[in-house]
């Protein structure tokens, strides 16, 4: 064999190896972004939140006092926007895994700010609960699904 067809096939070697690593690679990366859509914390203590188009800001609140948790959720939408089919869901660690402790349906809003607030569960000192928004914010012309979460320990 020549010198010249063991090169080209050398590098079409190389160049299926390649090719195949990073058809199995990249995808991967893609779909662990999609999985985690929660805040994400840089090196400065900065929180990233994700951006909608119909949600001009959100504020999640969870505390304690007495015992009790505090949670409080406010949707500052956009000109227009209304909202439907909301669930909002406090959630306790325990086992590993949340464990859901209250849930709320069917919540809605005709109004350009949506606010949710509840003070009358339990907390026990030293469990960590999670509180869960996932509502659909819409226009004449748009439609999003907004969802967000808040994780917190009672003292």
């Amino acid at each position: 064999m020549s010198k010249k067809l063991i090169n080209k096939k050398i590098l079409s070697l190389f160049l299926a190896v390649l090719t195949a690593f990073s058809v199995f690679l990249l995808p991967t990366g893609a779909v662990e972004a999609e999985k985690n859509r929660e805040p994400i914390q840089n090196s400065d203590f900065a929180i990233v939140s994700p951006i909608w188009e119909n949600i001009s800001k959100d504020n999640l609140v969870i505390n304690f006092s007495n015992n009790k948790i505090y949670a409080k959720i406010t949707l500052s939408g956009n000109s227009g926007v209304k909202y439907k089919y909301g669930t909002v869901l406090i959630s306790k660690y325990s086992g590993g895994k949340y464990v859901p402790v209250k849930k709320w349906t069917g919540l809605s809003s005709a109004r350009r700010n949506f606010v949710f607030s509840n003070s009358e569960l339990s907390a026990v000192s030293g469990v960590k609960y999670k509180l869960s928004i996932k509502i659909t914010a819409y226009t004449s012309s748009k439609s999003e699904v907004i969802t967000a979460n808040k994780v917190a320990t009672c003292p």
